[in-house]
C-alpha cells in the first residue's frame, strides 16, 4: 500500500485539529473555574471591607462611652486590623487567579495561607457572616 504525502498531510492536520479542539476545552474549563474564584473572592472583600466598617463604628461608639468601652474598642480596632489583612490576602488571591484567567496554560503557585486572627480573638466569632473562600485541590 502506497501512501502519498497528501494523505500524510491530511491526516496530520486532522490529528492537529482534535488535539487543538482538546487543548481549547481544557484551557477553558480552567478559565472558567478561574472567573468562579476570582468572583467569589471579590463577594468576600466586600463582605471584609463591610465588616472593616462596622467595627470602625463599633470602636468609635464603645470610645465615646469613655472608660468602661476601651477595652471594647480596642477589641473592635484589633479585629478591624486582621480584618484588613483578610482584606488584603483577599485582594493578593484574587489577582493570582485573575492572572490565570488570562493565562490558563500557566501553573498557579499555591494560595497563601490566610491571616491568623490575633490570641484574644474568637476566630469562629470573626468570620461569622463572612463568605471565606474554601481551599481546594487543583
Amino acid at each position: 500500500m502506497r501512501v502519498r504525502v497528501r494523505t500524510l498531510l491530511i491526516a496530520v492536520a486532522l490529528v492537529a485539529l482534535v488535539l487543538g479542539a482538546a487543548v481549547g476545552f481544557y484551557a477553558e474549563r480552567r478559565r472558567s473555574y478561574y472567573r468562579l474564584r476570582v468572583e467569589s473572592l471579590a463577594w468576600g472583600e466586600a463582605d471584609v471591607v463591610d465588616r472593616i466598617a462596622e467595627c470602625l463604628q463599633a470602636a468609635r461608639e464603645a470610645q465615646e462611652r469613655g472608660p468602661a468601652g476601651l477595652k471594647e474598642a480596642e477589641s473592635a480596632r484589633a479585629e478591624a486590623e486582621w480584618l484588613a489583612k483578610l482584606a488584603s490576602w483577599h485582594v493578593k488571591l484574587e489577582r493570582s487567579y485573575m492572572r490565570a484567567v488570562e493565562r490558563p496554560w500557566e501553573s498557579l503557585p499555591p494560595d497563601p495561607a490566610p491571616p491568623r486572627p490575633p490570641p484574644g480573638l474568637d476566630p469562629k466569632a470573626l468570620s461569622q457572616g463572612l463568605r471565606l473562600p474554601v481551599p481546594v485541590d487543583r
